[in-house]
């Protein structure tokens, strides 16, 4: 994998009420390149059950960028997906779609941060 000055990353970022409800957030990116990677930052806690958050790129199901938040504190950070580019391609105006089941109890805001590497 490249790095230095050349590689570029842009972060985009959506924020979800609460991930122990079934809800669906949507970003577009302004940007080309491919989604690199999925964090969560969590400001509420999860308990009861993970939550298993699904991903989409313009309707395509992207298997590759599905995870789950485990049952976790406020605050806790880090939670995501590292991924592989392959197929998870994103250009100006690609819708990507955010899923969480809801299957957690306890109120969860969060805040989604997609990398998009250009």
């Amino acid at each position: 994998m490249a790095t230095g000055p050349h590689v570029r990353q842009k972060t985009i970022q959506v924020d979800m009420t609460d991930v122990s409800t079934a809800t669906t957030r949507y970003l577009i990116s302004p940007y080309r390149g491919w989604v690199e990677r999925i964090d969560v930052a969590l400001h509420g806690a999860v308990t009861t059950a993970a939550n298993a958050v699904t991903v989409s790129i313009d309707s395509v199901a992207q298997a590759g960028l599905a995870f789950t938040i485990p049952i976790a504190a406020a605050g806790t950070r880090g939670i995501g997906k590292v991924v592989n580019r392959a197929n998870h391609g994103v250009i100006p105006g690609s819708a990507i779609t955010i899923v969480s089941d809801g299957a957690g109890s306890g109120t969860a805001p969060a805040t989604f941060f997609v990398t998009i590497r250009t």
